[in-house]
């Protein structure tokens, strides 16, 4: 099974993968992680989460690829999203709240970031899940 595939499936069933060849040990992932939620208001750069991981940025960027199926950067970004998903979901704060919060520049950003990920627009997602909850 492509390493791709089984990653998206043990996300998708909440397990963990066996650690392939090459990979990130499992304290390396935990670790780079916990840095992603601490941080994700801001700017998190890869040479951050290397150092965290006490690796060099090229072999980090490989490892994290294998472990979790996806760049560093989409891996960030998806973090941002659920991040902002939360947000939207348990509070009333404005979409560029949000936004800041999430560490993306402005509601714009959001928008096209939210949509290309989600396939909705946040409001239209934001509505949605309040609608779900009543």
């Amino acid at each position: 099974m492509d390493r791709f595939l089984m990653a998206a499936v043990a996300r998708a069933l909440d397990v963990q993968p066996a650690r392939e060849s090459g990979g990130l040990c499992d304290w390396q992932l935990k670790r780079v992680r916990r840095h992603i939620e601490q941080n994700i208001g801001g700017p998190i750069l890869v040479n951050e989460l290397a150092t965290v991981a006490k690796l060099s940025q090229s072999h980090f960027s490989r490892s994290f690829g294998i472990s979790t199926g996806l760049s560093p950067h989409a891996f960030i970004v998806r973090a941002r999203i659920d991040r902002a998903r939360t947000l939207m979901r348990e509070t009333s704060s404005s979409l560029a709240e949000v936004a800041f919060q999430c560490g993306l520049a402005d509601q714009s950003h959001l928008s096209r970031v939210f949509r290309r990920v989600v396939g909705k627009s946040p409001s239209t997602w934001r509505r949605d899940a309040i609608q779900s909850r009543s």
